[in-house]
């Protein structure tokens, strides 16, 4: 069985279709913004966006590493190459819509008094990014404290910036933060971080041997840096101990990097106190009895009691 279509049913369906996409939205500038041109320029934005996407993440994962670039440097130039590839990929889909940039002129005071009382502290947390990723005080890959936030920066948005906290958390932090509040970097220019651990040991412990056997424990590490070396120092007389600080360099990536080396120092310390007969000290109390009189004394029945 075959569908004949009326040719003239055809044309007129044709002639509807054509004078809808082809139907005159508003007229600026002697230009004619019509439903086609916004209809071209809306496909053109949602393409560009999604290319540019593309583009970025092909660059880093092979433009980049083939230079060889540190994966802060990469993810800055991905951010922005993405940003780049997004104001041109705007700026085709406004030629498309045929909409004159001389428009923004005049929408321009309407455009800054929005930014001025709904957009503001988008437009802050946008240019503090921008500032972040060039001038550098933080980057991809560092371990930083901010606002009392400990995390690795994993990623620096246009808007906010993404930590990944010790305990496998994330957090969001926005983009003015870092420019505003006190930030604790701790992989600006390496990752060396000097670190201690608080000793202490009875006292009537032989002092000279305390000090080898901290030096000692040092040198045994593998973790710990011998440039700059470990200073040993005697901290102050405590309550219930003689306390001393170990003070040493060591080079790690995240927090519980540098917390295991510190526990696997206090271990060898521990291992060498024993062969050396000192003591770690712990808290004591001495009680003293007023022997000018009598102490009274009295015995209870736990039997009665019950």
């Amino acid at each position: 069985m075959h569908f004949m279509v009326n040719p003239t049913f055809q044309s007129q369906y044709l002639e509807k279709f054509t004078a809808i996409w082809n139907f005159p939205l508003v007229t600026f500038s002697g230009r004619t913004i019509a439903i086609n041109n916004i209809i071209i320029a809306v496909l053109v934005l949602i393409s560009g966006l999604i290319l540019s996407k593309l583009i970025s993440k092909f660059l880093e994962r092979h433009f980049f590493k083939k230079f060889k670039l540190d994966i802060a440097t990469s993810a800055t130039v991905r951010v922005v190459t993405n940003y780049i590839f997004i104001v041109l990929f705007s700026l085709l889909a406004l030629h498309f819509a045929n909409i004159p940039l001389t428009i923004f002129t005049f929408l321009g005071g309407a455009i800054a008094l929005g930014i001025g009382f709904g957009s503001q502290n988008i437009i802050n947390n946008f240019i503090s990014g921008l500032i972040v990723l060039f001038e550098r005080p933080i980057k991809v890959g560092d371990f930083v404290d901010i606002d009392q936030n400990l995390g690795l920066v994993e990623h620096i948005g246009p808007r906010s910036t993404r930590l990944l906290k010790p305990d496998n958390t994330h957090v969001i932090v926005p983009n003015s933060w870092l420019l505003e509040k006190k930030v604790l970097n701790w992989n600006f220019r390496d990752r060396k971080v000097r670190t201690s651990v608080l000793v202490g040991v009875a006292y009537g412990s032989d002092l000279e041997t305390v000090f080898k056997q901290l030096y000692q424990a040092c040198e045994q590490s593998s973790q710990i840096l011998k440039k700059p070396a470990p200073t040993v120092l005697f901290e102050s007389f405590g309550d219930n101990a003689l306390l001393f600080d170990v003070i040493f360099w060591v080079e790690v990536d995240t927090l519980l990097q540098r917390r295991q080396i510190e526990s696997g120092l206090r271990f060898e310390i521990n291992q060498l106190f024993i062969k050396s007969n000192i003591t770690i000290a712990f808290p004591q109390r001495d009680i003293h009895l007023d022997a000018s009189k009598p102490l009274p004394i009295q015995l209870i029945n736990k039997s009665k009691i019950n």
